[in-house]
């Protein structure tokens, strides 16, 4: 009995045990209850991905590369391609060069805002901007200097004395509007400025201006093969198959090697949608794909450095610049486990960093929410052990995943997995592909064809520089 000194604990295969152990369970049919099916690190940014946009069908990918277009918004904002040609002293006519593409979103409507000139409320008959640094002064300069575009040059064209420049079109604007002269010499517009769009105004019974439009961009990507295979020996398949104590026979062992083929696979596919280079290779008649995954996506630009070790005020500078720089008011922000650590330091025994339950059950995954940025936006945050086993274990990545601003849905996403094949279970009928060549076996393979959608690449980020 239990704590006798005679007492022997025994396993559960030890030899008194193990023949009534099996009886049991087996006139019980309860033996594949003893299987136990480990997982390490379930998925989590492919999980998201997949829910919150679902997949592009076969029917729409009707080659292996695939193409689809991507529209911004019309710019508000315009930079120089060059310092302005600088109006002779006395008067107010200046000449600005942008890119064709730009000025095709300007006409004569408009009102262009110099960023970095300032001027007095009234400049008429004299007067001088000022971009000296101090710039804004309550005095002598109050407000941003506005200029008014009076004509437009052809693309590429001369204009008004000035030389032709591929690719480039000249546009005659009229400085410190509504000032009708000047004496004294105006500022140039160097090419660090930038003239923002703020008024469009039009006079009464005028002709319409041609058409503001921009031009959309296309983006491409690849279908990429990707095959693994699974299967039994021969002591399975052939006499009958060998009953071992947990699985039956070979199909079950099939079955089992089935599950784990596709908890591998489907993790292979989680790091190629992150890690992958978009590449395709044509050899003689046949070609190798890969398709282009979101960490080369997300532009140089959108990385931010978060210089150090993580405090709540840190956190919400790195949150409002991915917040003002995408112009959405949800983002999904996944970090390595390291990232994650350092990120529930800095919030410790503080607000702004709590569970959303509702996400939280919807993924199946832990989702907190990042508050406090005083901004009219929210950031998800889960973390995302695929991060930390690809070499990212103290980074972050924030993601455009969910509706563009609140209410504001979209069926086409940022990232979509597109299946020019979905994942089918290979050979569909025959026993084995070397089933008439001597193997007794039986080899089977798990075949999908698939490749990201990738868009909006400007509202798309990755944090570094963390220190622990």
């Amino acid at each position: 009995m239990a704590g006798a000194d005679s007492t022997v604990y025994r396993g559960f295969y030890d030899t008194p045990h193990i023949q009534d152990r099996l009886r049991l369970y087996g006139q019980e049919e309860k033996i594949f209850q003893l299987i136990a099916l480990r997982q390490v690190n379930p998925l989590s940014i492919l999980t998201i991905i997949s829910e919150k946009f679902g997949v592009v069908s076969a029917d729409m990918l009707t080659d292996w590369r695939f193409r689809y277009q991507e529209f911004d918004e019309l710019p508000y904002s315009f930079t120089l391609a060059a310092a302005s040609a600088l109006p002779a002293s006395g008067t107010i006519i200046d000449y600005v060069k942008f890119t064709n593409s730009d000025a095709a979103s300007i006409n004569t409507n408009h009102r262009l805002m110099l960023s970095g000139n300032y001027m007095a409320i009234d400049m008429s008959g004299g007067g001088t901007t000022s971009n000296t640094g101090d710039e804004f002064d309550v005095t002598n300069h109050p407000l941003h200097e506005i200029c008014r575009v009076t004509a437009l040059g052809a693309p590429s064209a001369a204009f008004e004395g000035n030389s032709a420049d591929s690719g480039f079109t000249w546009i005659k604007l009229a400085r410190i509007h509504p000032s009708p002269d000047m004496t004294g010499q105006l500022l140039d517009i160097n090419t660090a400025s930038v003239l923002k769009l703020v008024n469009s105004v039009a006079k009464t019974n005028q002709r319409p201006n041609p058409p503001v439009t921009q031009n959309g961009k296309f983006l491409e990507n690849v279908i990429q093969i990707t095959r693994e295979s699974y299967g039994v020996g021969e002591h399975m398949t052939q006499g009958g198959g060998i009953k071992t104590l947990l699985l039956q026979n070979g199909a079950a062992q099939l079955d089992l090697n089935l599950e784990l083929v596709q908890i591998r696979l489907m993790k292979v596919i989680e790091r190629a949608i992150l890690m992958g280079r978009r590449y395709a290779v044509e050899e003689g008649n046949e070609s190798e794909y890969e398709t282009g995954g979101i960490l080369e996506f997300v532009h140089a630009d959108n990385w931010i450095n978060a210089g150090g070790i993580l405090t709540v005020s840190s956190i919400n500078d790195i949150i409002a610049t991915a917040l003002d720089t995408s112009g959405v008011r949800e983002l999904f922000m996944f970090g390595g486990s390291t990232f994650t650590k350092n990120l529930a330091e800095a919030y410790e025994n503080k607000r702004g960093f709590g569970e959303n339950t509702r996400l939280s059950v919807q993924y199946g995954l832990k989702v907190h929410e990042i508050e406090g940025t005083g901004r009219d936006g929210i950031v998800y945050y889960v973390n995302a052990p695929v991060l930390s086993e690809i070499g990212m274990d103290n980074q972050a990545l924030i993601l455009n995943l969910t509706e563009y601003n609140y209410g504001e849905k979209n069926p086409f996403g940022a990232f979509q997995i597109g299946e020019k094949v979905p994942m089918l279970d290979l050979p569909d009928k025959a026993d084995s592909y070397e089933e008439n060549s001597g193997f007794r076996g039986q080899w089977r393979e798990l075949y999908y064809a698939y490749g990201l959608v990738r868009r909006l690449q400007t509202t798309h980020f990755r944090v570094y520089g963390v220190t622990s």
